[in-house]
């Protein structure tokens, strides 16, 4: 049994600054929970731990693929499970960090063998739910797998969704798959510590991060040097990674076709909202557990001790 303690929230909480403090104090490694970390040469607007923490304390699934090559949940699941194995095997304690939710539920299990949902089987769901509304998937589970129907509630949009997706890609009911052990979870106990700020101290923190990206950067290296890299490098400017908070305000920047102050403020406008959605996807999360990184910082660290023993 691996024992992990995951970091999550939205943008800007001080997820990365929590986790390397509990790594460094617990003698762990991090595995980042990012969809837009894996992309080597997006530094500036992805929030990656700095180089000298990186170098204090090891960092796993950054920088794992090129902008330009494709990347998806199912992806990560592999290799951050991989990566967990290691981690405990070499006697360390695994930190989960980042804000991607979807990566958190591939990581623990959630994701069907073999890929993300098909996308003509997700646009049937999402095509029938704009036209009869999302009471119509319960309904319709309830018709084509009873077992699941029963277990998920009818508001649980996500796991009936999934449960949908088994059953339209395969023909198979996911609980009768669940039944053959199609489904094992995996061996890990988990302790996921939220972080909480009030709406007035995020928006602020979120606007001095975008200021940072644009104005002062890594190491002197801003976002607009970051583009401005990958365009040299003959990166498309339709591929994936550059359509990232951030990055896609500063194509358009690049591009003429804004101003600077004005992708600035989008990037700020883009991000908050990205926030919101990312604290309404984690309070959906089980067993979640709240805290202000810093006004708890104490109720932190005796919850996370408590729970590596």
């Amino acid at each position: 049994m691996i024992k992990i303690v995951a970091v999550l929230g939205p943008t800007a909480a001080g997820k990365s600054t929590l986790g390397v403090e509990l790594a460094r104090r617990f003698n762990g490694e991090i595995i980042a929970c990012d969809s837009r970390q894996v992309y080597r040469g997006l530094e500036v607007g992805t929030g990656k731990a700095n180089p000298e923490e990186r170098k204090e304390i090891p960092h796993f699934l950054m920088d794992v693929v090129d902008p330009d090559e494709n990347f998806n949940a199912a992806c990560y699941r592999d290799l951050a499970q991989k990566a967990a194995q290691a981690i405990a095997a070499r006697g360390r304690r695994v930190f989960l960090v980042g804000g991607t939710g979807l990566y958190l539920r591939a990581f623990l299990g959630w994701l069907f063998p073999g890929g993300e949902a098909n996308r003509e089987v997700r646009d049937r769901i999402d095509n029938k739910k704009e036209q009869e509304g999302e009471s119509c998937l319960h309904r319709w589970l309830s018709e084509v797998d009873p077992d699941s129907a029963g277990r998920i509630h009818p508001h649980d949009i996500y796991r009936i969704t999934r449960a949908l997706e088994i059953f339209l890609a395969t023909g198979i009911p996911a609980s009768r798959m669940r039944g053959k052990n199609r489904f094992p979870d995996p061996d890990y106990r988990i302790l996921k510590v939220g972080l909480r700020r009030d709406q007035d101290d995020l928006i602020r923190r979120i606007s001095e991060r975008v200021e940072w990206m644009f104005e002062s950067g890594l190491e002197g290296r801003t976002i607009l040097d970051e583009v401005e890299g990958l365009l040299r490098n003959d990166y498309d400017l339709q591929i994936k990674a550059l359509t990232t908070i951030g990055y896609r305000e500063a194509v358009s920047f690049i591009r003429g076709e804004t101003k600077r102050e004005d992708a600035k403020e989008k990037t700020r406008r883009v991000t908050w909202g990205y926030a919101r959605r990312q604290m309404t996807w984690f309070r959906k999360e089980p067993e979640m557990r709240w805290f202000h990184p810093r006004a708890e910082a104490a109720e932190i660290l005796s919850q996370v001790e408590d729970f590596l023993g």
